[in-house]
């Protein structure tokens, strides 16, 4: 026992009894096993700190862009951004909505361009699929943000594309190749139609696939459609329609249709087989009686009340 505890006092003598005197310098002679379970030691501080720091770094970078979205948001005079396009009227948060809408297909459509990040043979066909589809709804967003804008600045409505989007490793997607050898069978290629990020590559557009091939699909374009239904974009087209109506009717000659709301201007003017048809006064004049007449109505229901 007491030899045991002098080859230990002797193996630790060197580390803890030398004390360094003026002037000479003195080497610190451990024996291997310390030296290495030092230098363990060290690696294990040194890998801490960094994941500490990196950690540290991240939340306030986090902190940091939340912070800048919270001041953006607030000089716009909003508290989250809006879902909802024609409850908007406001240019400059429609401008901003899009920006964010494409900076995040941006990002996505750079990881899909990344074989280091995404690619079939590693994250396997349904992960490639969804990451597709993501963008393709972000592109749906995007273009119902760009008809509420063109909408409120008077600007004809582009018609949106009915086409599916592949990008990158998506490309190399069964349901993408198949429909890519009926396209150049037919005929129909078309150069990308929406430019998102910036890249140098050129987007194949691909038509979407059957209902028996992907339902998922035509179902989330029938809620886009029921969307659209509600939107301002399906008032201008009817409106449209309308005028279109009324114009085929003038040319008939049998009557005359007016926008919804005015069904005292459908009458017929055919009189001993001839069309008399008014002049345009007329009709602008029989307007401005109907709106007196009902302004009137609603002032004596007004003093009624009172």
């Amino acid at each position: 026992m007491e030899n045991g505890m002098q080859n230990t006092f002797l193996a630790f003598s060197t580390f803890l009894c030398i004390t360094p005197q003026p002037g000479i310098t003195q080497s610190l002679l451990l024996p291997a096993v310390f030296q290495s379970a030092m230098q363990d030691r060290l690696r294990e501080i040194e890998g801490t700190l960094a994941r500490t720091k990196e950690r540290k770094n991240t939340i306030l970078y986090k902190l940091s862009k939340r912070r800048q979205e919270e001041e953006r948001l607030a000089r716009l005079g909003v508290e989250r951004l809006p879902t909802n396009p024609s409850e908007v009227d406001d240019e400059k948060i429609i401008k901003y909505v899009l920006f964010r809408l494409k900076q995040e297909i941006g990002d996505k459509t750079a990881q899909l361009r990344d074989q280091k990040l995404l690619s079939i043979d590693r994250d396997g066909e349904a992960v490639i699929r969804a990451k597709n589809d993501e963008v393709n709804k972000l592109l749906s967003r995007k273009y119902q943000w760009e008809a509420r804008l063109s909408f409120l600045a008077g600007e004809p409505i582009a018609p949106r594309p009915r086409k599916k989007i592949f990008f990158g490793c998506a490309k190399e997607l069964p349901e993408a190749s198949v429909v890519q050898k009926r396209q150049r069978v037919e005929g129909m290629q078309e150069a990308g139609e929406d430019e998102v990020a910036d890249s140098s590559e050129e987007d194949e557009l691909v038509p979407d696939q059957l209902e028996a091939e992907q339902p998922a699909t035509q179902d989330h374009d029938y809620l886009e459609r029921v969307k659209w239904l509600g939107s301002s974009a399906a008032d201008l087209d009817l409106i449209r329609f309308e005028r279109e109506a009324e114009a085929k009717m003038r040319a008939k000659g049998d009557s005359i249709v007016s926008r919804a709301g005015s069904g005292a201007l459908i009458l017929s003017y055919c009189k001993e087989g001839k069309a008399m048809i008014p002049d345009e006064e007329h009709f602008k004049q029989q307007l401005v009686n109907n709106r007196k007449k009902a302004l009137q109505e609603r002032l004596n229901a007004l003093r009624g009340k009172n």
